[in-house]
């Protein structure tokens, strides 16, 4: 069995020279994955087509037992110091209001924990990323990377360049003409950029390259989605067994292992409102025809998300190959398969409220009241002033509605999109606090491009929740004639 001090030695890694050293000092390459599964790529036992990762791995070293910390910040913050989360700061996700009592849920990065590119950049390297940071203020430039594109939040639309930053600030930056920009291939180029400026300079580069892919929302290319349609068409029972003999083929898991039944649905706020908690996942062939469609076109647009980034990390390969250096290339994923349920969405909404009604017997007039005092409570309990201003205006026209005689579930879609377009009013408000984290756990599918950047001023927000307070009942007034 290989140690890690004789695999990173092998790596040439074990003991970096300082700068100016005769020694060789290669080049590293870290690129990593967002929310990917397992036996996804094609390496692991997976459909879906990634031969530039596939020839990566057959060449090197495909790992077996190698651990994250199961959520996003903390992940990043072992990955970029070496430390267990706590140590770093980043026990849980990146904070407004970081727990001062516990340092150890800072919310950021500690100042007296040392990063990789800190110590690259003092040996002589060029530290360059692009891609996702998620490790808070003061940021990636600000804890030694030179050069920086990419989202220093966690998540955000694919499609539009606007929610990408360069840093620093006065550095070049790409154009792309309209409709011609997807997050994963502009990390690349950006990439790239940064790979031929270190070549230039005969400068030992480190390339920490953090895709978004395949965490949500899920944007991919059109074509990469119809081309994976028929793929899932079959079903995860017929997926699961390929990928689980596969695995086994290619020596990946224990042979004594046996095929595991399809898994129990666990207890959360989403299964346990939707009565799908605890119960075993349906076979595929008992499912409705049209969720099969909306499951398959789902799991399309997930699979052509990972093939968009292996095209990209084969365009990083080739341009490794041709400037002939040694390098040391690691690919890893941040966290698993995505666990997270999609509670609410524009269309979703409508749907959890009816089962709410269904299952509750209260009828559709109490569960719209009981959701408007769980707000009001929590803007009390938060002291949230946008939590509160949320409930009055929302809660009126629907009880209006009602009583007017209108169908309940119009009703009840109305009330979702308002949610929706309020939540994300709410969140221009530069102190998110506790109130954006009891949204964001809501809203997950709603884009929360906002959030944490502090960008709107106190002023205009105002202004925005004053609007929302006149434009939800004028809205409430207008909708029961156009329906």
């Amino acid at each position: 069995m290989t140690t890690r001090r004789e695999f990173l030695a092998g790596l040439g890694l074990s003991a970096l020279p300082a700068a100016g050293a005769a020694a060789r000092r290669p080049n590293i390459v870290l690129i990593v994955a967002d929310d990917l599964g397992f036996s996804d790529l094609g390496c692991y036992g997976g459909e879906i087509a990634t031969p530039n990762l596939d020839r990566l791995a057959k060449r090197g070293i495909r790992f077996t037992q190698f651990y994250n910390s199961a959520r996003c910040c903390p992940s990043r913050a072992s990955l970029m110091t070496g430390l267990y989360p706590h140590q770093a700061g980043m026990g849980n996700m990146v904070t407004a209001k970081p727990n001062r009592e516990y340092p150890g849920y800072a919310g950021h990065l500690r100042d007296d924990c040392p990063t990789i590119p800190e110590v690259l950049r003092k040996a002589g390297y060029a530290t360059l990323m692009t891609g996702k940071w998620h490790l808070g203020q003061p940021g990636p430039v600000a804890r030694g990377f030179e050069e920086f594109y990419g989202l220093v939040g966690g998540f955000d639309s694919f499609w539009d360049a606007s929610k990408y930053t360069r840093l620093p600030p006065e550095r070049p930056q790409r154009k792309y003409p309209e409709n011609g920009f997807y997050a994963t291939a502009a990390f690349t180029d950006y990439a790239l950029d940064f790979l031929a400026g270190a070549r230039k300079r005969r400068q030992p580069y480190f390339l920490y390259l953090a895709y978004t892919a395949a965490h949500f929302p899920l944007h991919a290319p059109k074509d990469l989605i119809d081309k994976y349609v028929a793929v899932y068409e079959k079903g995860w029972d017929a997926i699961r067994e390929a990928r689980f003999r596969r695995l086994r083929e290619a020596g990946l898991i224990d042979p004594r292992w046996e095929f595991t039944p399809r898994s129990i649905v666990g207890p959360n706020r989403v299964s346990n409102i939707n009565g799908w908690a605890p119960k075993q996942n349906p076979a595929w062939d008992s499912i409705d025809k049209e969720r099969r469609a909306d499951l398959t076109r789902r799991m399309a647009i997930y699979a052509a998300m990972v093939e968009a980034m292996d095209q990209a990390v084969g365009k990083v390969l080739d341009a490794l190959v041709e400037s002939g250096r040694t390098t040391a290339m690691l690919f890893t994923v941040i966290m698993g398969a995505l666990v997270f349920g999609n509670l609410v969405n524009v269309a979703g909404f409508p749907d959890l409220l009816r089962a709410l009604v269904e299952r509750s017997e209260l009828g559709p007039w109490a569960v719209v009241t009981l959701i408007a005092a769980i707000y009001l409570v929590l803007g009390c309990a938060l002291e949230s002033l946008s939590v509160i201003l949320l409930t009055v205006p929302v809660f009126y026209p629907v009880v209006q509605m009602l009583e007017l005689g209108l169908d309940p579930e119009a009703v009840l879609i109305w009330f979702g999109i308002v949610v929706v377009v309020a939540t994300e009013i709410s969140l221009l408000t530069p102190p998110v606090g506790m109130n954006v984290f009891v949204l964001r756990g809501l809203l997950p599918d709603v884009s929360l491009g906002t959030l944490y950047r502090g960008v709107t001023p106190f002023w205009l927000a105002d202004i925005l929740r004053l609007g929302l307070i006149v434009y939800v009942p004028a809205l409430s007034l207008v909708l029961p004639r156009l329906m």
